[in-house]
This record gives structure tokens, C-alpha cells and sequence, in this order.
């Protein structure tokens, strides 16, 4: 796939120096899936702190890379606050945060609604203010992916991947009256 998750597999495959050939089956810049629209969120509020120490470690070193690469900026910094039922998700989000050790404040409501006035805060018993979030520039992101996967000998072809053969060798990609052979395959779809 050429989302999001194909663009940046084959940018660390291609700055590895390793030839890097992606297929999607729809156009680039296409509207299906979860790589479309022009912002999506940062944050290290989740609910496992290894999922969490793996988004500070994204943010704190591969989103600057990129952003070097492809010569724009792409995340633009601003808090995030997350609330719900106790009966939910966020003690699960609390404890990994505090396990990780995330800048991720856990505060009560009326804090929340003091810091945070346009927002009520309904039922809350405590907030989780997470300063390590922001705003993706998502498009432009997957265009400067695109555009750099381009200069960089990245090559980029609109073909559907009917199946996959593996062997001793390597895999076939088996495309519409065609076969592709390859190292390794990485699917992201």
C-alpha cells in the first residue's frame, strides 16, 4: 500500500540505502483509507506503555528526520487533553504514561476547565493534559513522502497485489497478468 504506512516504510528502506519499489492500487494522493485529509493528531496518550514510549521516540526523532527530508514542516505542537469514564479507557491511558514517563499531566476537571474554558469536561473525575501532542500535517506529509520517494529513485506504480508466493528466494507479487519478484515485501494495506 501507498498510504501513510507504505510511504514511510519505503522512506526508512530507501534511506537504508535498500532499492524500494511500492504498490498501491489506487493513485497517489488518493481518498481511501486512513492516510487521507489534510491533519490527524500527535500524542503519547495510549493505553500500553510501550506503544507510548514508541511515540515519543517517533516524535522526538523520525518526525524531525522527515521533516528535514522532505523540507517542510510537519508537526505543529499544541496540547491535547483526554477524559472519559472511569469505566473507559484512561486509567488504562494514565498508568501507561506514568509507567513510560510521558509529559502527559493528569489533573481534575475543574483544573481542566480553568485551563481549558470553551471545554466542559462533562462527568470527568480527572483529565490527562498531554503536552507532547500536536497537529500532523497529514497531507502534506504523504505529498512530501511522495515527492521524495520520487527524487530518490523510489519507484511508485498503480498495480493491485492479487497474491503473494514465498520461497527459499524471495516473493512473487502476483499482479494482474504479471509477476514481480522481490526480497522481501512489506504490506501495508
Amino acid at each position: 500500500g501507498g498510504g501513510i504506512n507504505g510511504l514511510c516504510a519505503a522512506w526508512r528502506l530507501r534511506k537504508r540505502g535498500m532499492s524500494v519499489a511500492l504498490f498501491d492500487r489506487f493513485p497517489a494522493g488518493h481518498g481511501r483509507g486512513s492516510s487521507h485529509g489534510e491533519e490527524r493528531i500527535i500524542r503519547s496518550s495510549y493505553g500500553d506503555a510501550a506503544t507510548v514510549r514508541a511515540m515519543l521516540e517517533v516524535r522526538a526523532g523520525l518526525w524531525p528526520a522527515l521533516e528535514r527530508d522532505v523540507g517542510v514542516p510537519l508537526i505543529h505542537p499544541g496540547p491535547a487533553v483526554f477524559w472519559g469514564p472511569e469505566e473507559g479507557p484512561l486509567p488504562a491511558y494514565a498508568a501507561a504514561v506514568r509507567e513510560a514517563g510521558a509529559d502527559v499531566e493528569e489533573i481534575g476537571a475543574q483544573e481542566a476547565r480553568r485551563r481549558f474554558p470553551h471545554m466542559c469536561f462533562p462527568d470527568a473525575e480527572r483529565v490527562l493534559h498531554d503536552h507532547h501532542a500536536g497537529v500532523i500535517a497529514a497531507g502534506r506529509t504523504v505529498r512530501g513522502l511522495e515527492r521524495w520517494l520520487r527524487v530518490n529513485g523510489v519507484e511508485r506504480r498503480e498495480a493491485t497485489v492479487l497474491g503473494l508466493e514465498e520461497d527459499d528466494g524471495g516473493v512473487d507479487l502476483l499482479l494482474a497478468g504479471e509477476r514481480v519478484r522481490a526480497g522481501r515485501v512489506i504490506v501495508t494495506a
